[in-house]
C-alpha cells in the first residue's frame, strides 16, 4: 500500500512539475524582464514617424507648377532654350530646369544662365533651376550645379560630386536600364548618398509604367527611415510631349532655398495629365495618431498602396485598422483628368520580425550597371535581411525548464533516500 502511494506520488509530482513548466513557456511572466539582447523594442500600435506634409499651411502655402526634365537643341531636343521657355510659361509653370546631357554638344556644362538665351526667369516670375542630366551611366538628373560626367565618372563618383556642390540629384526614367530582378542595383545609392532624393516614376507621359513598382520596391526596403520621393516630368524633347507631367511643389515663397528644401522633405505631390482636362489637384493632408485625410479636387477616387498593394478606397485612411499596413503608405488620386500622387508616410509597426536592408551595405552591392563605361560589373545581393533579437518564448522556456529540474531533482534525491532506508 505504501510502495503504491509512493508511486502515485512520485507520479502526481512530476505531472504537476511538467504542467507547470508548459504554462511558463507558454504565457508570459510579469517578473521577467525584456532579454537584452533585443533590437529595438516593438511599438505595440502602428506609430506614424513620417510625414512629409508635416509643416505645411494649406491655406497660405503657394502650389508651385515646376517641369525638372527639359531638353533644347543644345542637345537633343527641337527646340531652342528660349522657345522652350516660352512654352512653359505660357502653360502656367513657375519653375522650370533645362536638364541638356553632358555627353552631346560642344560643352557638357548645362544650359545655364537663362540669360544668356535671351530670357530673365525674375521678369517671367518664374524660377530657373541650373540642371544637367548626367548621362554617361544609368542616367541623372543633377540639380543646383554645374556637375558634369565629363570626365567619365561613375554613378557613386558623380552623386559624390553633386553632394560636395551642395546640388540634389533623382535618377531618370529607371525603368530603361534594369529588369525587376536587378532592381537591387538602385538601392545601395540611396542609403549611402543623402542628396540622391528620389526617382522619377512617370517620365514623358508614360513611358516606364513598371518604375512605380521600383519605387513600391524601394520604399519597402527603405522606408520608414530612408524616403525615395517620386517625381513626374516630361523628358521633353518635341513640343507635342509638353505639359504631360509636373510637380506641384509647396513653397513659403518662391525661391531656389525653398524648392531645395521642399525636395529634400517630400513637400511636393506629382500629376500625370495626358490631356486638356485638369489633373486632381491636392488642397488639404491631414494627419494625426489614427488617420490620414486627403482633400482634393477634380476627383473621383483615392487609392492607398503599402507594401506594393492597393490597401484602402477613400479619402480617409484609418492606417491603425487597415490590414495590409506595412511601413509606407502613399495615395493616387484619380480623375477624369489623370492621376496626382502624394509622397509616402512612413511608419512603424509591430513587427514578428524586424528587417533591415543590412545587406545593401555590403561591399560592391553599388556596382555600375550595365551601359556604363564599359567597365561595368552587376552584384545582387537581397534587399531585406531578417534579423533574430530573440524570441521571449525562448526564454521562458528556459524558465520553465529551470522549474521543472527542481522538483525533478527533489524527486530524485527523495526515492534515493528512501531506497537507502528500506535497504
Amino acid at each position: 500500500m505504501t510502495r503504491s502511494w509512493r508511486g502515485r506520488g512520485a507520479r502526481f509530482i512530476l505531472t504537476a512539475a511538467a504542467v507547470l513548466s508548459l504554462c511558463l513557456a507558454l504565457f508570459p511572466i510579469p517578473t521577467f524582464a525584456s532579454p537584452p539582447s533585443v533590437i529595438s523594442p516593438i511599438p505595440s500600435q502602428v506609430e506614424l514617424v513620417l510625414n512629409p506634409y508635416e509643416h505645411v499651411n494649406w491655406h497660405e502655402t503657394g502650389h508651385y507648377k515646376g517641369n525638372l526634365h527639359t531638353h533644347t537643341t543644345k542637345s537633343d531636343g527641337r527646340m531652342s532654350a528660349a522657345q522652350v521657355i516660352d512654352s512653359y510659361k505660357a502653360l502656367g509653370y513657375t519653375i522650370l530646369s533645362i536638364t541638356d546631357h553632358d555627353n552631346m554638344g560642344s560643352t557638357p556644362l548645362p544650359t545655364w544662365p537663362w540669360e544668356a538665351y535671351g530670357r530673365n526667369p525674375e521678369h517671367l516670375g518664374m524660377l530657373a533651376v541650373q540642371g544637367n542630366e548626367l548621362s554617361y551611366h544609368n542616367h541623372l538628373g543633377s540639380y543646383f550645379s554645374d556637375t558634369s560626367g565629363r570626365p567619365r565618372g561613375s554613378v557613386a563618383e558623380n552623386l559624390e560630386a553633386i553632394g560636395a556642390a551642395g546640388g540634389l540629384a533623382i535618377f531618370f526614367h529607371p525603368g530603361r536600364y534594369h529588369s525587376p530582378e536587378a532592381w537591387t542595383w538602385y538601392a545601395p545609392y540611396y542609403l549611402q548618398h543623402p542628396r540622391l532624393v528620389g526617382l522619377e516614376v512617370y517620365n514623358q507621359g508614360d513611358r516606364y509604367p513598371r518604375d512605380r513598382e521600383l519605387w513600391d520596391y524601394l520604399l519597402k526596403a527603405l522606408m520608414p527611415h530612408r524616403p525615395v520621393w517620386g517625381f513626374s516630368n516630361d523628358d521633353m524633347h518635341l513640343a507635342s510631349q509638353i505639359g504631360k507631367n509636373f510637380n506641384s511643389f509647396l513653397l513659403e515663397d518662391l525661391s531656389k532655398e525653398e524648392l531645395k528644401a521642399a525636395m529634400i522633405e517630400g513637400r511636393f505631390y506629382f500629376s500625370h495629365q495626358p490631356g486638356s482636362s485638369p489633373a486632381p489637384v491636392i488642397r488639404d493632408i491631414r494627419a494625426d495618431g489614427e488617420a490620414i485625410t486627403i482633400r482634393a479636387e477634380h476627383h473621383t477616387e483615392v487609392y492607398w498602396i503599402s507594401m506594393g498593394e492597393e490597401i484602402h478606397r477613400g479619402g480617409t485612411l484609418f492606417y491603425q485598422d487597415t490590414p495590409g499596413l506595412g511601413s509606407y503608405v502613399r495615395a493616387v488620386v484619380v480623375g477624369e483628368g489623370g492621376r496626382t500622387y502624394i509622397n509616402p508616410f512612413g511608419f512603424t509597426t509591430p513587427p514578428s520580425e524586424l528587417l533591415l536592408p543590412a545587406a545593401l551595405l555590403q561591399e560592391g552591392a553599388a556596382a555600375e550597371a550595365p551601359g556604363g563605361d564599359g567597365a561595368s560589373r552587376q552584384e545582387h545581393y537581397p534587399l531585406h535581411t531578417r534579423v533574430s533579437g530573440g524570441h521571449p518564448i525562448l526564454y521562458r522556456a528556459s524558465a520553465a525548464l529551470f522549474f521543472l529540474f527542481i522538483p525533478a531533482s527533489a524527486l530524485i534525491c527523495w526515492r534515493w533516500i528512501l531506497r537507502r532506508k528500506n535497504a
